[in-house]
Formats: structure tokens, sequence, C-alpha cells
């Protein structure tokens, strides 16, 4: 309508005949029909319809005065006549046409729903053009100043978003006696936004020069003390509003009125009232909790004296009519005007409070600026956090929008058997389709081509969690897997196991005694891998286990049944089991799509068992088809039954270090722990070296990672009771790779192992406690993941988020990858720079928030996970690899990690993260003392301030002297450990246990340095060396180990020694050779021969240290 131009005569009356008497039902009155939605539309589109039809109106007025529409009808009767001569009356048109809209505007301001009012605010100032100005105050704006009592906030920041174009119709006058008082009392609103919203239009009418002087002057000393407002957005829009008060004014009344009621909230006085040069010139505002808390104190206070004048300001009322100047702000805002105010006892109480709650003195003036407008505010903020709940936010019951409720029920249930779960999905059949079954006669064939067209339905897909295997075989996601011809015995007679009708091909199998001779044969992957050892074979008696569970015979109807189509369920033939092994495989339809389209196992690069375990999958009872609420089910049932802890659980409690380590009988348990150095156990069945040892999460028992490709799992309950010491369980990865690191997956008894090839194995310890016996059953494979080709992983570690099961992966290729483990899908990946060197370990922080990575050329790098950002990097004085990375237990706050390496040192040091910095160093031997050339290793060098070129030959050079002869003597491994004992001390009591390429293993007492020792490597005539702790620097503690100096062998040294220590001295020189051999083989078995690769600390059942060489020698000590 608004498009029209011309009107033709045929058309003069369209608009009162036609669409008018249309419009009535799109109005809240009683009979209409119209939906809040319809009524909101056409309150948007009230202003253009009343001046369209304005318009109209005007055209056919001018085509009746030029005479192209006759004034009176000849052919019409008398009475037709006269209302004819009445609508050709263009005033009286005009006014029935004021009248109708007058009538619809009242009707959509005073609708019932809000969403209606906040819609027609759009069209309020064009409908003021449209009444006049007279009108528009008697129908407008008496109307919409009830807006501001609505407790809907959105529709009050709708108000004055429109309410400027109002003012700017109705004038000065108007906007001062109607408007004004209402908007000033709005900033006492508990909501904030309003109040921003409420100063943002003040700031555009004062723009527009619609308040008098007077008024700005009373208004700048209302706004200006939201300047101190904690929040930022009202303090920008009153920024803005100063600004724009000036606009009008003279440098007179700026600098003589304007600038005394702002100058007490900034910093420094301006010239040019800008809001840039105002918001740069503002005061520090008062906190948060400050202000949270003064409110408190307004609705508890009883006899406080601090907020009783407040009771007879009326700084928000705006009744001032007389032109004066206020000076609230120039007076009563001083430094010292806190202590003029009244105060109470109690008023005293709460300003301690707020003293504690970090309130200084600059912030009484800021208290004493908003102390109106807290008072007002607090009850009503109380009033909303006390009130109804259901009403807060404007959420509606769902009754009241004829939404019923449907409750569903999830279940976790045992799975029955294939047949049983196609028997219980046919039951889910629609009605209709039964009754249609029941009508038609049916023969065997449509009945059993009707069974099987049930695998093709989507739904029915959707249900049957075993039809996901046979899809992902079809994808190439799950290849088959060898079995090798001397595990499986096959024979031609025909298998007892048959099928029922309703696949879509039989499973042909082969079955035997024990006794036949195997065939080589393919094993789909839909059978388990518990039904295989870790390195891929199966035994005989596996298949009794399983065959127990399932000796009963299952009778079920006969397939005739389907021709009478009364029973739902599609038939099973009769079944039973026997104790034999049947393999074979099955011809299906998915079955040949995985023939054509599954690609080679060495080609793939993720290799997944996608699947539930074989005896849980949950269900729920909703039985509609919305894709959107299948897809909530779905998302609910993988937050309440993660599958990842379905497949890697169950749960275990891991060590906590906050309770006492438990000792053996020997020690006194109220002491903290310290090992004594006894040899409990020593293990060598690796091969090859071994490059890591982790315990698991309860240490129940512990992992060992070698380069002759295997991962062997070590009981810790047969360590107390030294039993026979062998390997429980091994993986073994395959012939000619090794495996460079091992972890767990968080608080299970799951490991992932990784090796030379780029192979990334998941694999699970069945493990089981019965009384003081550990059993452990098969190890199986959950999860394979192959790295890109000459890429291997260097270090792994995984946590738990609240959406995902992240495996950290840092590769030799320089790339930490984030690696989801329950889809197998990269979450992140982050380059670290090639020039820092090859990475070497990394270091996760407790919350999960950075992560920091070592290199080869002694260089760390702090990355933020959480936005993939690379926060920091330095390098090590010494520039030699850096082997681990741990966090500090009890210094620091999280912030302080521990070091091994970089420094070409025998050397533990502590980092603070923040500040880059060494913080302690843990040195061991040394026999002189160290001065300041031998601290500049303990100083870093900037990397960002150098180029990869300079740094490339700063490594280079460093190779040079290699060839000396010095050889490395760093620390490669070490390990912490924190026990809290019963003896009254307020610190934790904390050690670190070191072990590296000098062959020794030491402890260090972080708490009392001198009572360190080490635990073994020391030869049989050595004595333990003396520990001491200096400060070389205000920020550097420096802890060392000193050799024993052999005593003077001058012959004035010795004779000043009496007889006694001479003889004993003899004595000592010349032990028995019994004795020297049976020392020496003491110390030859106590001791490591290779160089200590790792070291690991555990808890239970008792307090013990295991540490591993390069030749492949575990030993235990206690």
């Amino acid at each position: 309508m608004s498009l029209v131009v011309v009107v033709s005569p045929i058309n003069a009356h369209v608009f009162t005949e036609y669409i008018r008497p249309r419009l009535q039902q799109f109005i809240d009155i009683p009979g209409s029909k119209a939906k809040p939605m319809v009524r909101a539309t056409y309150s948007a589109c009230l202003a253009t319809l009343a001046h369209t039809s304005s318009k109209i109106l005007d055209l056919v007025q001018a085509l009746r005065a030029d005479g192209s529409i006759p004034t009176v009808d000849p052919e019409a009767e008398d009475g037709v006549a006269n209302i004819s001569g009445y609508q050709n009356l263009f005033d009286s048109t005009r006014l029935d046409l004021l009248e109708y809209f007058e009538a619809h505007t009242k009707a959509l301001l005073t609708d019932s729903e809000a969403s209606v009012r906040k819609a027609f605010l759009g069209s309020v100032s064009s409908l003021c053009v449209f009444f006049g100005s007279l009108k528009a105050n008697d129908v407008i704006l008496s109307h919409l100043n009830t807006y501001l009592n609505d407790r809907d906030w959105i529709l009050k920041c709708s108000f004055f978003e429109t309410i400027v174009g109002v003012a700017t119709f109705i004038g000065g006058t108007g906007l001062e006696d109607f408007i004004l008082p209402l908007m000033v009392q709005a900033l006492t609103d508990s909501e904030e936004y309003v109040v921003e919203r409420v100063i943002s239009s003040f700031a555009s009418m004062a723009e527009l020069g619609l308040f008098q002087r007077s008024k700005i002057w009373e208004m700048v000393d209302i706004v200006a003390r939201f300047l101190m407002h904690p929040n930022l957005w009202i303090r920008e829009a009153a920024a803005h509003f100063v600004a724009s008060s000036t606009r009008f004014l003279s440098l007179a009344d700026i600098h003589c009125i304007i600038s005394p009621l702002v100058q007490p909230f900034l910093k420094m006085p301006i010239i040019e009232f800008s809001e840039t040069n105002v918001l740069d010139a503002l005061k520090k505002p008062l906190s948060r909790a400050v202000m949270d808390l003064a409110m408190t104190w307004a609705t508890k206070s009883q006899n406080s004296l601090f907020w009783k004048p407040v009771q007879q300001q009326r700084a928000f009322s705006f009744g001032s009519t007389e032109q004066v100047i206020p000076t609230m702000s120039s007076k009563d805002l001083r430094a010292n005007a806190l202590s003029k105010t009244a105060k109470s006892e109690e008023d005293q109480q709460w300003f301690s409070r707020l003293r504690n709650l970090g309130m200084v003195q600059d912030d009484e003036m800021k208290l004493l600026a908003l102390r109106e407008y807290v008072w007002r505010v607090a009850p009503k903020r109380s009033n909303e956090e006390t009130g109804d709940p259901r009403k807060v936010g404007g959420i509606r019951k769902l009754k009241e929008i004829n939404v019923t409720p449907q409750t569903i029920f999830f279940e976790a249930r045992r799975r029955k058997s294939k047949s049983r779960h196609r028997e219980g999905s046919s039951k889910r059949r629609s009605s209709s389709t039964k009754l249609d079954s029941r009508r038609v006669p049916h023969t065997i064939a449509d009945a059993l081509l009707d069974a099987s067209s049930a695998i093709d339905n989507p739904l029915t897909q959707r249900k049957k969690p075993h039809l996901n295997t046979g899809k992902e075989r079809a994808n190439g996601n799950s290849p088959m897997v060898p079995i090798p011809s001397e595990t499986r015995p096959q024979n031609r007679d025909a298998s007892p196991l048959s099928s029922s009708p309703g696949r879509s091909k039989l499973l042909q199998g082969h079955v035997s005694d024990d006794n036949r001779k195997p065939s080589p044969r393919l094993l789909s992957p839909s059978l388990s891998r518990d039904d295989l050892r870790s390195d891929g074979t199966t035994t005989p008696t596996d298949s009794l286990r399983r065959a127990e569970k399932t000796h009963n015979i299952r009778h079920k109807s006969s397939a005739i049944d389907l021709l009478h189509r009364k029973d739902n369920s599609k038939t099973i033939a009769e079944t039973g089991t026997t104790s034999a092994n049947a393999f074979g495989q099955v011809d299906g339809p998915l079955m040949r799509m995985a023939s054509r389209q599954a690609p080679a196992f060495g080609q793939q690069q993720i290799t997944e068992k996608r699947r539930q375990p074989a005896d849980f999958q949950t269900d729920h009872t909703y039985n509609g088809n919305d894709p959107n609420v299948l897809r909530l089910l779905d998302s609910l049932v993988t937050e309440n039954w993660p599958r990842d802890i379905l497949d890697f659980g169950p749960l275990v409690t891991p060590v906590m270090s906050q309770k006492l380590m438990k000792k053996f009988e020997v020690q006194e348990n109220d002491r903290p722990w310290r090992p004594e150095g006894t040899l409990v156990a020593t293990f060598a069945e690796h091969t090859g070296p071994i490059n890591r040892i982790v315990p698991s999460p309860d240490h129940a028992f512990f992992l060992t990672a070698s380069d002759d490709g295997t991962v062997k799992i070590w009981d810790t309950l047969r360590l107390e009771r030294n039993l026979a010491h062998r390997s429980r369980q091994t993986h073994k990865h395959g012939e000619g790779v090794k495996v460079k690191c091992v972890a767990f997956v968080e608080n299970t008894h799951t490991f992932i192992s990784a090796s030379s090839n780029g192979v990334i194995n998941v694999v699970k310890v069945e493990f089981s406690k019965i009384g003081d016996t550990s059993r452990y059953g098969k190890l199986r494979l959950l999860r394979e993941y192959r790295l890109p080709s000459d890429e291997y992983a260097v270090w792994l570690d995984h946590f738990k988020s609240d959406a995902s099961s992240v495996l950290m992966i840092l590769t030799n290729s320089s790339r930490l990858v984030a690696l989801d483990l329950r889809n197998m899908s990269i979450l992140y990946a982050l380059e670290n720079p090639v020039h820092y060197g090859t990475p070497t370990c990394f270091c996760l922080d407790a919350k999960r928030h950075w992560v920091l990575i070592g290199t080869t050329c002694g260089v760390l790098s702090l990355w933020d996970i959480r936005w993939q950002l690379l926060v920091r990097t330095w390098g090590l004085g010494g520039g030699t690899p850096i082997s681990r990375i741990q966090n500090h237990p009890f210094h620091g706050r999280g912030r302080w990690v521990c070091v091994a390496g970089g420094t070409s040192q025998t050397d533990i040091t502590v980092w603070d993260l923040e500040k880059a910095e060494c913080r302690e160093v843990y040195r061991a031997g040394s026999s002189r003392n160290l001065g300041k050339d031998n601290l500049r290793i303990y100083d870093t060098w900037k990397i960002d301030e150098e180029k990869p070129e300079r740094m490339l030959g700063r490594f280079a050079s460093s190779l040079e002297p290699a060839g000396s002869g010095s050889p490395n003597r760093e620390i490669r491994a070490f390990a912490l450990g924190v026990d809290n004992p019963d003896d009254g001390r307020d610190a934790k009591y904390g050690f670190f246990l070191t072990g590296g390429a000098d062959k020794k293993l030491r402890f260090w007492d972080v708490t009392r340095v001198e009572m360190s020792r080490v635990i073994s490597g020391l030869d049989a005539e050595d004595d333990q060396p003396k520990y001491s702790t200096s400060h070389p620097t205000t920020s550097l503690t420096l802890h060392t180990e000193r050799t024993p100096q052999p005593g003077p062998s001058a012959p004035n040294a010795a004779g000043a020694k009496s007889p006694a220590n001479t003889a004993a001295k003899k004595t000592r020189e010349k032990p028995p050779r019994s004795t020297v051999i049976s020392l020496q083989q003491q110390h030859l078995l106590k001791n490591h021969l290779d160089e200590i690769t790792d070291v690991a600390l555990l808890e239970s059942p008792v307090g013990m240290i295991v540490s591993v060489d390069r030749s492949g020698v575990i030993k235990v000590f206690q």
C-alpha cells in the first residue's frame, strides 16, 4: 500500500470499505483469535498503514476536486445518497480515520503481550506525526509512560530507545513535565542495562538541544556520579552525556558550573569535555565487590546513621523547579568527606568489612557519590532475588503455551542375543502395519522377504547397534584382522549354530574339536578383542569359557507363524551351544561392500572399534521420529553414559597424596617416609633400553616401555610379599619398533603406548583384586591411531574435559596434537617452531590451561591450549636437551615447574613461569663452591630476540667440544613425592627422586636438605655426600651435594692424629678379603650398571622406588 502513487476512481473507497474492516481482527479485543505474533506484526506496520491511508484520502480528495469522482450518485436511493454525501466530506472522513487508528493505537499500547508492545514502539515516532502534537500527548504519551512500571526490562530498554523521537516531537516543555521525571526515576532500576539505556537517551536528547540550561546543570549533577559505577557500559554512557551536555553551553558555564560538578571524579582537570578526554581522566571506579556488599548493608541496616540522610535526599526524584545551581558534588565529595559523615557503631563494623574487601580511602568518596543510588536499588534487587523464581527472566510454564511435557526414561541394560534384539525392535512397528498385514494373505516367500527387509529400515538400523560394525567395515574403518593358522581348528561338519530367517545371508562356519589341524582364516572385527591375546592369538580354552555362559537351548516359535501375522517378532530357529571353537565369515551385502571399498591396513591412518561393549547398551522410551528430539536424546546418552567410560573404564580411585604414605614394618608410621636403599627386586626381562616407567592411577601395577617393542605390566602386590618376580602381561607393538612413551587414560586401567613407527595403541588391562590377590585378564586393544609417515610420538598425556577425552601427543616433528579418544578426531594441533629444537617432553598444568614443551636445544615453550597461542619462550643457559618437566606439587601455587636438563649440569632446576626465572636448584656432584661464572647457566636467553639462523649457529658451535671426552652427567629423570606425616607440621613434606647418566639414584629432602642421601650408585668404600643450602642471589636458592674430600696425606698431618684414630684408619683400610668380595657383590647387585633412564614412586601397597636403566634392568628399592 505504501507504493501507491495514483488512485483510480474505482479504487477510491478501497481502504474504507475493504481494508479497514478486515484489520479489526488483528487487535486484542473480545472475540479476536489473532495470535501474539500476528498482533506484533500488525503493531509494527500500524504507522505505515496510517500514513498510507491518509495519503490515499488526500489523493481521493484531489480526484473529487478535479471532478474525476462524482460527488453524488444519481441512481442511488435517498438514504444511500445521504451516507455518500457524508463520506465525500473530507473533514468527516479524516476524523473517522483518526478515530479508527486512535482505537487501534490504544488497543496495541495496552496489549497483554509484551512482545506486541515492544513491536509497537517502533511505530510510535511516526504515529506522533500522524496524530499531531495535541493528539499525541493524549493518546500515546499518557499510555506510553506506563511502560516504565512494567517488570520486563527489555520493554523498558525499547521504550528509552524510542522516547528520543517522541521527545523531539512533543518539545521541551512536554519533555520536562511528563517524560524527564520518569526517566530520572528509572536511573535506580535494578537492571543495569536499563540504566545504561536511560543515560544514552539523555545523551541523545542533549545532542539535539532539548534541555534547558538549568536542567542541564541538574542532570549533570545526577548523571556524573555514575562515572564511578562498576559497570563499564554505564561509565561510557555517563561520559557521553557529560560531553554532549556541553555542546550548547558557553565556556563560562562549562568551566564554572559543569567542571566543578565533574571534577571530583577526575584525576586531573580537563579543558575540552569530549567523551575520550573524560574517559581518559576518570578515576578508578568503585569495585563490584564493594558495591555488592554496600547493597547488602543497605538492606540489612537497622540503626544506621550513614543511610539516614539518604531518605531526605531527592536527587533521583527530579523535583526541583527553581533555577538553582546544584552544589552537592563539589562540596560533599571531598577527600575527607566520609570522616564528617555521621556513623553508628553498626556502620563502623560494615566499613571494616568493606575495607577488608579492598576499599581504600579514595573509594570512600565514590561510595558517598553512589550512596542514594545504592540505597534505592538495594531493596529492588533484594525483592527480585527472593521473589517467585518462576517469574524471573520471563520464564513461562509450558502449560501456558499448550505444550505437554513428555517424560522419557533411559535404560541401561544387558544386551540379549541378536535374535531377541530383533524381536524387541519388531514389536515397535506401527499399528497400521499390523492391521494391513493381517488382512493381506502372505506366503512363506513374502514373510521371509518382509523379515529380511527390516535390515534396510533406517529406524531399525538406528536401534540396532550390532549393525554399526558392518557399516564401518563397509566404509573402510575396520579392516580384517588376520589370525595365525596355528590358533584355529577347522572341520567340514555342519555347525549346530544356525542363523535366523531375518538375516540376508546364513553364517557359514566350520566347527571342530580342539585336536584338529588348524587352517588360516580371517576374523571379522565384529568378533570381540576379548577373544584375542595382545599378540593376536587365541587358545582352545577361551572358547570353553565363552560357551559356559550360553549352554541353554532357546525355544522359539516356528517360522510358519509369519503367515498368520499375529506374532510381531521375527522367528528364530531353535539354537544351542557346545564347547567347541567355531570360526566363520558372514557373506552379507555389507561384507561384499567392504571387500570392494575397504583399504589396506597399512594405508589406514585411524583404526577404531566403533561399538559399545558387547554386554551393555542404552535405550529410551521415546517412540517418535523427530530428528531434533532424537539428536537431543543421543547427546544426553553421550553425556550420562560417556563412551570412553564404557570402553576404558571402570574408573579407579587414584592414590591421594594427602594421606600418610604406608611404610614397611621396620619404619615408624608416624614419621615421614624416607627410603632406606634396600633392594627389593630386580627384573631383567626387557632386551632393550627402557624408556618409560608409569604407575597405574591406583598404583596396583606399573608399566615399562622398552626399545624391544614391548610394554610389560608388573604387579606391585607381589613386590610387598616378595613373591616370584616376573611380568604379568606383555603388549607387543611389533618386530623392529621401539616403544617411546606410555601413559594412562585418566583414572582408568587403560594405557596408551606409542612406538617409533608412528602407531599409537590404546590397550585395556583387565585387572581385578580379590582380597590380597590380584588377577589379570587378557589385554584388549581398544583404539589404534597412526601418525603420518616418518612421524612418531615422543611424549603422551591424557586428561578428560566436559565434552571430550583428550590425548595430548607430542611428536618428533614439533607438533602437539590433541586427539579426542571418543571419536578419534583431532581437536587441534600446535606447531612448535622447528628452530627451537626437537621436542622431548611436555607438562600440563592441573587445570589444563597451559602446556610447557621442552626441546633438545634446552628451549622451553609455554602454550595456552585454551586459545592455542604461544605465550612465552626462553632458553636455558646450558643448551642441552631437556629430559623431564613436572609441576611443582607444593610450591608456586601451580606456577612453578621442575626441569631436568638444559643446564649441562647434574641438577634439577625450579622455574617460575610468570617471570621466566630460576628460583631453586638441586645440584649434585659438586666438590667446591660455585662462583658467579657457574651461576650464569641459570640465566635465560630470550629466543624471540634471535633469528633462527643465529640459533642454529649457537647449537652448531656447541657441538664442537663434544669430543673432548667430558661425559654428559645430566639427570635424565626424576619423580616428585609428597607425604603428610602426623607430626603437627604445617608445611608439606616433599622430596625428589632423581637418576641420570652418573648411574646414581638420589633422594632429595625438600624440607630438610641435609637429610638427603644417595640411595644407589655409591661404591663400597664411598661415604654419603653432604648437602647444604645457600642463597647466591635474592631470588635463587641453591641446594648442593658435596662429595667428601679424602684426608690429608702429608706427614705432619698424619702425625697430628691420635694413635686411636690411626689404628681405626688402618683397620678401615685393610678389611678382610671375604668382606671386600661380599660388599662388592652386594653393591654390584644394588647399583645400576648403565645410565638410569626413568624413576617412579610407588605409594601402594607401601612406599617404594622403581628405577630403570639403558640396559633393560628394573630395580625396586624401599
